[in-house]
């Protein structure tokens, strides 16, 4: 966590800057007439960037963050190019015999919430089975958090059936309120997959996965005990 500290100084504005974050201090009167008098000041600051906390592009032909669950996959592009042409995670070529496609984070530190964002495109058909396309709602992706109940709740889902992702798109997804905690995990979900030709069938691809944590602030005014959240 990172906070900033000040010493309020009696002009109308004063502004501090520290490697983190930039605050303004202003008094609504900087009149003060008598011992008990009061100034109400008000504080306004920048709040500073997300950090990255957990991110894969696949760019090296295999899974670089450290998944603690990760269904064995192709990065070969078997199917279409990625949005920025280098190695993509394809489902094509799972084994094993767990019917689910698991890709599964560690616990992240997300307590006041972010953003995940990743690159996603579903089979098209063409290319044989290597590209098999998913029909139905039952062969959904789901990305989900693992709640307080040791329950795993949807996100986002890319039902074939609602919308088209046969192109590759970037899609981006704030993290939701009840996910936000010091340790929270997050995976990419498509269970019971027809393992009739060796999970060859419904598959899909994600590129260019991460997830970035908002940094916590706070004012702590030096003549007030304690710090203010």
């Amino acid at each position: 966590m990172k906070y900033c500290s000040f010493l309020f100084l009696f002009l109308n504005t004063l502004y501090f800057f520290s490697q983190s974050c930039v605050v303004s201090i202003t008094a609504l009167s900087t009149n003060i007439n008598c011992q008990d008098d009061s100034v109400q000041l008000i504080a306004s600051g920048n709040t500073p960037p997300p950090v990255v906390v957990f991110s894969d592009n696949f760019d090296g032909g295999i899974q670089s963050a450290p998944w603690t669950v990760f269904t064995n996959s192709d990065f070969s592009n078997p199917c279409q190019s990625s949005i920025n042409g280098t190695p993509y995670c394809w489902t094509s070529n799972n084994l094993g015999t767990n019917p689910s496609r698991i890709y599964e984070t560690p616990a992240l530190d997300v307590q006041v919430g972010g953003e995940i964002c990743l690159d996603f495109v579903m089979g098209d058909g063409i290319g044989g089975l290597v590209c098999d396309l998913p029909e139905t709602s039952d062969d959904s992706i789901s990305l989900q958090y693992l709640d307080a109940s040791l329950v795993w709740q949807n996100i986002l889902v890319f039902n074939p059936v609602t919308a088209n992702y046969n192109t590759w798109a970037q899609f981006c997804v704030p993290i939701p309120v009840n996910a936000q905690t010091s340790s929270t995990k997050f995976r990419l979900y498509q269970h019971n997959v027809n393992t009739a030709v060796g999970y060859g069938l419904d598959t899909w691809g994600f590129d260019n996965f991460e997830i970035s944590a908002n940094v916590p602030v706070w004012y702590d005014w030096a003549h007030i005990p304690g710090t203010v959240g």
